[in-house]
C-alpha cells in the first residue's frame, strides 16, 4: 500500500508541476581582477558573498522574463561598483572606518559575455557586453535608492537585459 501511494504522489507531482522554467548560470570570471569590489566597512570575502549573491538573485529576477526551456549563461568578467572606497578620516568624518562615497565621475561598469539558448541548446544569442552608465546619479528610479547599496548596479543590469533581449521577453 505505502509502495502505491508512493507512486500516485510521484504522478501527481510529476503531472501538476509547471512546464520547467528558463534557466540561469552566472560565472564570476577572476574575481581577483576585479577593478573595484572593495568593501568598505565590513570584511572582504564577506562583501563579494554578499556583492554576488545579490547580484545572481537580480539575475535569476530577470531570466524570469525569459520563455520557458531558455537558458541564459553569463560570465562576469570584471565589476566596477559605483563610488569609491575612502577613509573616513579623510573625509573629515570622526570615524577610521572606510566608506564608500558615490559621485558622477565614479560610475558603475560591468563587462560580461552571455548567451541565450533554447532547450535543445541551440544557440539563440550570444556575445561580450560593456556596461556603462554614466548618467547613474541623473536617472529618477535612483531617488530612491535607500535600501539597497547594489541598486545603481542593478538598474544598469536591468536597462542591458531588457535591450538585448526584448525579442525573447514573454508577458506574464
Amino acid at each position: 500500500m505505502k509502495i502505491q501511494t508512493a507512486i500516485f504522489l510521484c504522478l501527481a507531482i510529476l503531472i501538476i508541476s509547471p512546464v520547467v522554467k528558463s534557466d540561469i548560470s552566472v560565472n564570476w570570471v577572476k574575481t581577483s581582477e576585479y577593478k573595484d569590489i572593495e568593501a568598505a566597512d565590513e570584511n572582504q570575502k564577506k562583501f563579494e558573498k554578499r556583492l554576488f549573491l545579490n547580484l545572481e538573485k537580480h539575475f535569476n529576477k530577470l531570466n524570469k522574463k525569459l520563455p520557458d526551456n531558455h537558458q541564459l549563461l553569463i560570465n562576469v568578467t570584471n565589476i566596477d561598483l559605483a563610488g569609491r572606497v575612502l577613509p573616513g578620516v579623510s573625509l573629515g568624518l570622526n570615524t577610521p572606518r572606510d566608506v564608500r562615497i558615490v559621485e558622477y565621475h565614479h560610475f558603475p561598469k560591468i563587462k560580461l559575455n552571455y548567451r541565450l539558448q533554447n532547450g535543445d541548446g541551440e544557440p539563440l544569442k550570444s556575445g561580450d557586453a560593456v556596461l556603462k552608465s554614466i548618467s547613474f546619479l541623473d536617472k529618477i528610479e535612483t531617488r530612491k535608492i535607500n535600501r539597497d547599496e547594489f541598486d545603481y548596479e542593478k538598474i544598469m543590469l536591468t536597462d542591458w537585459f531588457n535591450k538585448t533581449f526584448s525579442e525573447f521577453v514573454t508577458k506574464k
